[in-house]
């Protein structure tokens, strides 16, 4: 039972890890996204 949870361990924690970047990388670009569009959205307010 321990040797299983010591292998499941780093399992999970090797899953969890990329899980991690993967969202902090999809919140950067969502946060990019979200200030282009308020700034052509603004841009947009601007021209009428």
């Amino acid at each position: 039972m321990v040797y299983v949870r010591k292998e499941s361990l780093p399992a999970s924690a090797k899953i969890a890890l990329p899980d991690f970047s993967i969202l902090t990388f999809y919140k950067a670009v969502f946060g990019t996204i979200a200030k282009t569009s308020k700034q052509v959205v603004a841009s947009i307010a601007l021209l009428r």
